[in-house]
């Protein structure tokens, strides 16, 4: 018990300092450029050895590769050899939303985003957003990105206590008097800072667009 509780606690150590390091020791195929964030040691089931994630990847927070079907184990009375497992693959510049769950077989192509809580249970195309359960496309991601850029805000290359002042106070600014609606103006931010665009009109508050089906990571 106390040599299962002492690599417990090495095995999150090992986790926690270095994620993609760590599912590759345990047989995962990770390229170059991925990014984990908030895994934990199931994050690539029981058989990370038939998960494998292509370059430049972004796995968001409590997203689960499930690479074996439980559900057949009500089977097994009957048929002791009912187990049936599947490969998982992602390829090139992909996002994860959180959250989001991969079932066997689940294939994601390049420079596509799955939303977050959706669940792919078969092939994504390339180059779109999917979101759901199962995970249908809904949109490219090129109309995707067109829809959002006049709501980016560069902190890139902020230092955290920057950032923290710049979004309270472009947000704060932003909202209006009821939840989920945006002030029609340009906010006015500090020289070489990317400023914000926001809708022209500035007689009434317009209501945002439809709820962003992506938790992305900032």
């Amino acid at each position: 018990m106390i040599h299962r509780i002492l690599m417990l606690a090495i095995n999150n150590v090992m986790l926690r300092r270095d994620p993609v390091r760590y599912f590759r020791s345990h047989g995962a195929e990770i390229g170059e450029g991925v990014e984990i964030y908030g895994a934990n040691l199931s994050t690539f089931g029981s058989e990370p050895y038939l998960v494998s994630i292509g370059n430049q990847v972004t796995i968001s927070h409590n997203v689960d590769f499930i690479t074996h079907d439980g559900g057949v184990r009500v089977a097994r009375h009957k048929h002791p050899g009912a187990y049936l497992y599947g490969r998982i693959h992602v390829a090139d510049n992909c996002f994860l939303g959180a959250r989001c769950i991969l079932l066997p077989g689940a294939r994601v192509g390049a420079d596509s985003v799955i939303g977050s809580g959706s669940i792919v249970t078969g092939e994504i195309p390339a180059g779109v957003v999917a979101v759901g359960a199962p995970a249908r496309p809904i949109k490219s991601v090129g109309d995707y990105i067109d829809g959002k850029k006049h709501l980016w805000i560069n902190t890139g290359d902020l230092t955290p206590k920057a950032k923290r002042e710049l979004l309270l106070r472009l947000l704060a600014l932003s909202l209006g008097p009821q939840r989920g609606h945006v002030l029609a103006y340009r906010i006015p931010v500090p020289d070489g800072i990317q400023a914000a665009t926001w809708p022209a009109s500035t007689k009434r508050h317009s209501r945002s667009s439809a709820r962003n089906p992506v938790a992305a990571r900032g």
